[in-house]
C-alpha cells in the first residue's frame, strides 16, 4: 500500500483582518498626517472655490394666433443652435482671441410653452458677459421672426384687399347671386381681419436672470467626499508603504 502524503495548507503568506488592522497602527503617524493634509487641502479648495448660479433668458415667440407660434419650436430651437448661435461664437471667439467659449449656451422650449429659453452655468464674474451674448443671440431670433410675421401681415393685407375689391365689384352687379356672395367673402372678410389682429410679434421676456441658488456641488457635499477620499487615501499610503518595507525586506533576506 502507499502511503498517503498528508494535506496542508501553508498559511503563512495569507494576510487577515488582523494584519491589516495592525499595519494602520504601526502606521497611525502617517495615516493621520496624510488624512489632516487632505482634510486640509479639501477644505482650502471648498472655501475658495468659485460658486456657480444659473443665468436664464427668455424669448416669446411670435404669434399668429393666441399661444400658436408663427414657426414650430423644434424649428426655432433648430435655428438658433445651428445659424444664430454658431455664427456669434465664431464672432465672439475672434472678437476676444479665444479658442474656446468660457461658457456654455443650451437652447430649449419648455414642453407646451412657445418661449425660447437659453441656459447657462457660470460663475458670478461672467455675469456681464453672459448677458451681453444672451441679448444678441436673442436679437437675431428677434429680428429672424418680426422679418416672418411682417410677411405674414403683408400675405394677409394682400387677400383682404382683393376681397374687399371683389366685394366692392359685386356691389353694383345685379346678378341674384351677388348677395350670396358677398355675404360670402365678408365672412372671409372677417376671418382675415380676425388673423391680421392676432398676429403679435415676438417678445424678449428677460435677459441672464440669474438664480437664486448656487448651482452644482456644495460646499458640504464636497468636504463629504473629500473626507472620505482623504481617508481612503491615507489608509491606501499605509499599505503601500508597508508592502514596499516588506519587499525590501524580502529582497534584503535573499541577498
Amino acid at each position: 500500500m502507499s502511503a498517503k502524503t498528508p494535506k496542508y495548507e501553508d498559511r503563512s503568506q495569507e494576510i487577515t483582518l488582523v494584519d491589516l488592522i495592525k499595519i494602520l497602527v504601526k502606521k497611525k503617524v502617517l495615516v493621520i498626517s496624510i488624512f489632516i493634509l487632505a482634510i486640509l487641502a479639501t477644505l482650502s479648495y471648498a472655501l475658495i472655490m468659485p460658486r456657480s448660479y444659473q443665468y436664464t433668458s427668455v424669448y416669446q415667440s411670435a404669434e399668429t394666433a393666441p399661444n400658436i407660434a408663427i414657426e414650430s419650436m423644434q424649428s426655432l430651437i433648430a435655428k438658433t443652435n445651428n445659424v444664430y448661435l454658431d455664427s456669434l461664437v465664431v464672432e465672439y471667439l475672434d472678437g476676444h482671441e479665444l479658442t474656446s467659449m468660457p461658457f456654455e449656451i443650451k437652447v430649449n422650449a419648455p414642453k407646451d410653452t412657445i418661449l425660447l429659453r437659453l441656459a447657462t452655468q457660470a460663475e458670478v464674474g461672467l455675469a456681464d458677459e453672459i448677458a451681453s451674448f444672451h441679448k444678441q443671440l436673442l436679437d437675431r431670433v428677434s429680428t429672424d421672426q418680426h422679418e416672418k410675421i411682417e410677411k405674414h401681415r403683408g400675405i394677409l393685407e394682400a387677400q383682404l384687399e382683393n376681397i374687399q375689391q371683389s366685394i366692392e365689384s359685386l356691389s353694383n352687379s345685379n346678378n341674384p347671386m351677388t348677395a350670396e356672395l358677398i355675404a360670402r367673402y365678408s365672412i372671409q372678410e372677417n376671418e382675415i381681419r380676425t388673423n391680421l389682429a392676432n398676429l403679435t410679434p415676438g417678445s424678449i421676456v428677460h435677459v441672464a436672470s440669474k438664480s437664486i441658488e448656487p448651482v452644482g456641488p456644495g460646499k458640504f457635499f464636497i468636504l463629504i467626499v473629500g473626507g472620505l477620499l482623504s481617508a481612503l487615501l491615507a489608509i491606501g499610503a499605509a499599505f503601500l508603504l508597508s508592502f514596499i518595507q516588506l519587499v525590501r525586506t524580502s529582497l534584503e533576506n535573499d541577498s
